[in-house]
């Protein structure tokens, strides 16, 4: 496979291996602990602190995490320690239910065993051998490391193969070259016979480049031909139905956490020809959440409900309707997209597409 096969290939496989480490480091450290924190010694202890955080993140971000915080005093050896550990894993939490059971566990002043780690007494929990979210993180971290190693393998493991099959075309060669050409075998060589399946992997990524190019492109292109024609529309005069924020959670990328994004859902009615249409349709360029609940919340000022707007219809299809008219960045941003993965998918291409050598008999 060419080098340029392989680096994009590694454009790939490279965060998922580093997320891989991570995961699997970070998962390993807390399962070892939590386990071997099974047979640590204990001893008395009492609880001095119990209350909630809440991180906000960004000032006006409203995706709250809830901390539980709780802090204990014990004595090991005549020496004083003080501890926050409950249990190895975290203590953030995207519901507040979920610390408010920890913290109704341990209020202020209420006696507990604290299990401590002999060699490092500064070391302790309140529940040996509960890391339920590590473990999780831990076979998490194993897999994807497990399936980036297993591709990368089945790619970069068959350098040492294809220069043994290369050598042994060159003999080949050699060998035919001194054989008259009436006795030569049509047969394709060895380096043939394994062309398609060190060829899988790249071949899929490329197809997968050139489907997603595709689908961005007439996406982005329609898009952007609405964007541009909308400001030469008819408009009527339509009235702001519901205005309001909402709010839906995603996964990014391997976290175990899902991150809240907010989008402004702002419906109008509008008459055509006697007809009366709704639409929740602000601007073209696709629906915009946002991480922070300002950005969302100001365009929904702007379209109190009652509020009377400006509505651009198509004259063709009176259904594709827009409040703002021409283009603005967001129309852009599928058609970046599609161009991106389409470089990708050509650069994915040339590395696919195997040399070929046209034999002449003669």
């Amino acid at each position: 496979m060419k080098k340029l096969g392989k680096g994009c290939l590694l454009l790939f496989l490279i965060p998922f291996l580093l997320v891989g480490i991570s995961m699997t480091l970070w998962g390993w450290n807390n399962y070892k602990n939590a386990k071997a924190s099974e047979s640590w010694p204990s001893t008395p202890g009492v609880i001095v602190t119990s209350r909630m955080d809440v991180d906000y993140g960004n000032s006006d971000d409203a995706e709250s995490k809830y901390i539980a915080v709780i802090s204990y005093n014990y004595k090991v050896n005549t020496m004083d320690y003080t501890a926050d550990r409950v249990f190895f894993d975290s203590h953030s939490y995207l519901k507040k239910i979920q610390a408010d059971k920890i913290i109704s566990r341990y209020p202020v002043g209420k006696k507990v065993n604290v299990y401590y780690n002999s060699s490092k007494p500064h070391m302790a929990v309140l529940e040996p051998g509960s890391a339920a979210g590590a473990g999780y993180a831990l076979i998490f971290g194993i897999v994807m490391l497990l399936m980036s190693s297993i591709v990368m393998f089945m790619i970069f493991g068959k350098k040492k193969k294809a220069a043994d099959r290369e050598e042994v075309s060159k003999e080949s060669i050699s060998a035919k070259e001194e054989t008259p050409v009436e006795y030569r075998s049509l047969e394709p060589g060895p380096q043939a016979a394994s062309t398609s399946s060190s060829q899988k992997v790249p071949f899929i990524l490329t197809i997968g480049m050139f489907v997603a190019a595709a689908l961005f492109l007439v996406w982005g292109t329609s898009e952007f031909i609405s964007a541009k024609s909308s400001s030469d529309w008819p408009s009527v005069k339509g009235k702001i139905t519901s205005s309001t924020i909402r709010k839906e959670y995603r996964r990014s990328g391997s976290s175990s956490t899902s991150r809240a994004y907010f989008y402004p859902a702002v419906r109008y009615a509008y008459p055509v020809n006697g007809k009366t249409y709704s639409s929740t349709r602000i601007s073209f360029g696709g629906e915009t959440g946002y991480q922070r609940r300002s950005k969302a919340k100001k365009i929904v000022d702007q379209h109190p409900v009652g509020n009377t707007v400006t509505v651009h219809y198509d004259p063709k299809d009176p259904g594709k309707v827009v409040l703002e008219v021409g283009l603005s960045w967001r129309d852009f941003m599928p058609l970046i997209g599609g161009l991106c993965f389409l470089v990708v998918g050509i650069l994915c291409l040339r590395s696919y597409s195997p040399s070929r050598k046209s034999t002449t008999i003669g």
